[in-house]
């Protein structure tokens, strides 16, 4: 896509040609496939063009073709993985939200990427579900969604018998948003059962200069 770029919903008066939801879905199926395989790249132009596969329009197939040029100038693209003697470090991580990023309803979009030995395991793309009031707290959002990530992976490496030797890295591309999320605490006091405590975060900031190292995060610490 574009950069900044953003679509809208086909017009109410669009009549959508007979073959091009067709040739849509058959376009937008193989950049998923590639994209949940070794192209986490393609994660915001697939969840993008997701949310108007019902009724496209020349907009979006125009979105489409180009995300297939880059396909074909990117061919060797991939993950690679760098393997080491070392013990199995922390992952990683990267965090961004596109404050109102849908002209339609204003909600915005949030994604990370995880990474291990220098290659993405994890990433995701997807519409936040409340209407954000400002950019830092649909950052807080984001910062909030890829969190809960980092504790699944980090807990899954402990199951795999290889727990991670240093914290998780969470970072944010918003030089003035230094966020920390401290390990969640059961909270007898919330009317929910005690294993849902893992969505309980608590959040904070600081004015950091923004060449400070930002914060790292372990549910150990």
């Amino acid at each position: 896509m574009v950069p900044n770029q953003q679509l809208r919903p086909a017009a109410e008066y669009y009549q959508l040609p007979p073959d091009l939801r067709r040739r849509y879905l058959q376009a937008v199926d193989p950049l998923m496939y590639a994209m949940l395989g070794t192209r986490p790249d393609l994660a915001h132009v697939v969840g993008v063009l997701g949310q108007y596969s019902a009724r496209p329009d020349q907009h979006h197939w125009a979105v489409v073709i180009r995300a297939c040029q880059y396909i074909k100038g990117t061919v060797d693209y991939g993950v690679k993985y760098v393997p080491d003697d070392l013990p199995l470090a922390g992952f990683e991580a990267y965090s961004d939200s596109d404050w109102g990023a849908d002209p339609s309803t204003s909600q915005s979009t949030m994604g990370f990427v995880f990474l291990l030995l220098s290659g993405a395991i994890s990433s995701s793309f997807q519409i936040e579900t409340r209407v954000a009031a400002s950019s830092p707290e649909a950052e807080y959002i984001g910062l909030s969604h890829a969190g809960k990530e980092a504790v699944s992976l980090f807990q899954l490496l402990g199951k795999l018998g290889h727990p991670a030797a240093a914290p998780t890295r969470l970072l944010n591309n918003n030089p003035n948003q230094r966020i920390g999320a401290r390990p969640p605490v059961p909270r007898p006091d919330l009317p929910y059962p005690p294993h849902r405590a893992l969505g309980t975060w608590s959040m904070t900031a600081s004015s950091k200069s923004p060449t400070s190292p930002p914060p790292a995060w372990s549910p150990t610490q």
